[in-house]
């Protein structure tokens, strides 16, 4: 063939080609039932078309009950015959549930008008009521569930004491649709910061937050919910008998956790050196205004005197007519000139004089 001959052939070709596929493109539409199995493409998602010739039967019955926040044919209908048209209708979606403890009603005709929007030219045979009743179930909130979180995290409240939970009231007129719900308290440290400067009041104002952990839901319910809790404290404690004026030591006390109580004595360093005001018993909480420091200098004592008159210092003897601890001023009676004078602590059995 020569080269003339092979252009007009490769041309023919093409000609021939394009008529085809004009052919094609402009042929009567392929049914639906013809493409069952195949692939359709629908945008940038790929689906199964349904074939035409598939049966089923809906029942549906007059009075359901619903737990999820939308309402499917599932969870008011049966379905019988073929099972690839049945799980699409099951799965159509009749929009939102009523709130937990009310109802919502469906006609006929809006069922029907559901199904042939979501399967237009299926051979659906319905067998329902002229009126469906729908009642979306209500349960009230599980106090049990807030307890155990509430409990869980009293150890995270800062301070210098422990809480425990005593009791705990949830709003009675919130329902709820199941108890697939997750407890958050978004304002936690804000609802428990008082309570840290003053553990005396037990009571707080919690609030907690309910969302609902069902796929595809959205809804959360907000309530608050009364926390009465029992505060301890760490404070000194009595073990074993003691006299007034005993003079406090580690076999003798105890720090231990005890109900919360103001005026405690909550540090060891607050009992050195301190004397019992009253006699005390094992199990008794020591307070502040129970222990008195041991004087450095006791009434009727005999004390060394430092005695500086006109820059000059002498070291003399003298009795102490009164307690006290470095740094008062006592009266004090020398020993060489029975005088009575003002005298300062300056340390264990030692006073200075100044005279003039």
């Amino acid at each position: 063939m020569t080269s003339g001959g092979r252009f007009m052939f490769f041309w023919l070709a093409i000609f021939i080609l394009f008529i085809s596929s004009s052919q094609l493109h402009a042929g009567e539409p392929v049914p639906i039932s013809a493409l069952y199995g195949q692939e359709m493409e629908t945008g940038r998602l790929k689906s199964q078309a349904l074939p035409l010739s598939l049966k089923s039967t809906l029942i549906v019955q007059e009075q359901n009950e619903t737990r999820h926040a939308r309402i499917y044919l599932q969870d008011i209908a049966k379905c019988s015959g073929s099972l690839t048209l049945c799980r699409e209708i099951l799965a159509v979606d009749l929009g939102p549930s009523p709130k937990p403890g009310q109802e919502k009603s469906f006609m006929q005709t809006e069922l029907r008008k559901a199904l042939d929007l979501e399967l237009p030219q299926q051979q659906i045979d319905l067998q329902l009521p002229n009126r469906v009743r729908i009642i979306a179930v209500a349960q009230p909130v599980e106090a049990r569930r807030i307890r155990e979180q509430v409990e869980q995290s009293l150890p995270n409240i800062e301070g210098h004491y422990k809480f425990y939970l005593t009791n705990i009231r949830v709003p009675v007129g919130l329902r709820l649709r199941h108890d697939n719900y997750r407890v958050e308290f978004p304002s936690w440290t804000q609802d428990f910061s008082f309570i840290r400067q003053n553990p005396r009041r037990s009571l707080v104002n919690l609030m907690v937050r309910l969302i609902d952990e069902e796929s595809g839901s959205t809804e959360q319910y907000d309530l608050t919910v009364q926390v009465a809790l029992r505060a301890e404290v760490q404070a000194a404690v009595v073990i074993k008998a003691m006299e007034r004026g005993q003079l406090l030591d580690k076999e003798s006390v105890a720090f231990q956790w005890v109900p919360y109580q103001e005026n405690v004595v909550r540090s060891p360093a607050d009992l050195d050196r301190q004397l019992l005001r009253s006699m005390a018993r094992p199990g008794q909480v020591l307070r502040n205004f129970d222990i008195s420091r041991d004087p450095d200098v006791r009434r009727g004592e005999k004390v060394e005197a430092s005695v500086v008159s006109n820059g000059v210092k002498m070291n003399s003897s003298a009795q102490a007519m009164e307690s006290a601890a470095m740094g008062q001023r006592i009266r004090v009676q020398l020993d060489t000139t029975k005088r009575q004078v003002i005298a300062t602590v300056t340390g264990r059995s030692k006073v200075e004089v100044h005279m003039p």
